[in-house]
């Protein structure tokens, strides 16, 4: 008896993690692009989510992200290149200004899917492509990048406007990490410059 009781409960948890792994898997996009990325160049990129009905019942469209590595950090998203989406469209160009990035930088693209309903201004999360090159460009990393920090929202931040803002923290970061907060007058001014 106790044989099977041990039985049906690890069938059950072996049937949830099935479930889970199929739920995910559908929202998780293959995401193709060309390497090396050129800066400033129309880039076509591939991106499906192989949409079904479990999928298209949560979300409706996506937005597709520029995520970058700053030396001896972790990657992530920065700005975003292209607005929303809908779920079907798997064929998308983008640029990626060159001073998104200092030149020959590992980059990815990626990708975050909008909730259902529109009026949604955040995705809910992100899904990964493969790291590329991306040459040609002409950026620098900020004393700010390089202690950890993001140079604004990656949601709120189209690419195009990067280099910019990143010349806005780079005027006004005073490198004390430990004094950031909303109140903090160089923070607001690098914001409000960035804005």
């Amino acid at each position: 008896m106790a044989l099977k009781s041990v039985f049906l409960r690890a069938l059950a948890i072996l049937l949830l993690c099935l479930t889970l792994t199929c739920s995910i898997t559908h929202a998780t996009p293959s995401i193709t692009t060309p390497n090396p990325l050129r800066a400033n160049q129309e880039i076509q990129l591939t991106i499906d989510y192989k949409p079904d009905d479990a999928l298209r019942t949560r979300f409706d469209s996506y937005r597709v992200f520029l995520a970058l590595t700053p030396p001896g950090r972790g990657t992530g998203a920065a700005c975003w290149l292209s607005g929303r989406q809908r779920l079907a469209t798997t064929q998308v160009a983008v640029a990626i200004p060159a001073d998104a990035a200092p030149d020959r930088s590992q980059v990815r693209i990626s990708t975050g899917l909008f909730a259902k309903g529109g009026a949604a201004a955040r995705t809910s999360g992100y899904s990964y492509g493969p790291g590329a090159t991306l040459v040609g460009a002409n950026g620098t990393w900020s004393r700010r990048e390089l202690d950890g920090w993001t140079v604004g929202d990656a949601e709120e931040m189209p690419c195009r406007a990067l280099g910019c803002a990143r010349g806005c923290y780079e005027r006004y970061y005073t490198g004390d990490r430990s004094r950031y907060s909303a109140d903090d007058a160089s923070e607001k001014e690098a914001d409000d410059c960035a804005d």
